[in-house]
């Protein structure tokens, strides 16, 4: 089953003083799932995110950033990354899309996408 991994990296995680056997767990895990996935898959790097960044919590909500809950700044553009990358992993494989657009070029410069489409 094709799948998209969007997380960030370890070093993200030790910043927020995850205990290191999380941080093993869940980036380690996480990526050797994506490699075992035998059909395409991404997996998506976005550096410099706190791990509330990657859900809707601090969309609009700025306290959060006060509260050092969320990294302050970037909040749109870390749903910019969410919205069109699962956009474009739906489109590619539901929808039969032939280019994987952001996927296949990440225009932010903290993104990295592996591909193993």
């Amino acid at each position: 089953m094709p799948a998209l991994w969007i997380t960030r990296p370890a070093e993200d995680m030790r910043a927020e003083n995850w205990p290191e056997h999380e941080v093993t767990r869940y980036a380690e895990g996480q990526h050797a799932l994506y490699e075992a996935n035998r059909a395409p898959a991404w997996y998506l790097t976005a550096a410099g995110r706190k791990h509330a960044d990657l859900s809707d919590a601090p969309y609009g909500n700025q306290l959060l950033a006060l509260a050092g809950m969320t990294s302050a700044g970037k909040d749109e553009e870390t749903h910019d990354v969410i919205r069109f990358a699962t956009t474009d992993f739906f489109e590619h494989t539901l929808a039969g899309r032939t280019d994987t657009g952001v996927l296949e070029d990440a225009p932010w410069e903290d993104v990295e996408v592996t591909a193993r489409p």
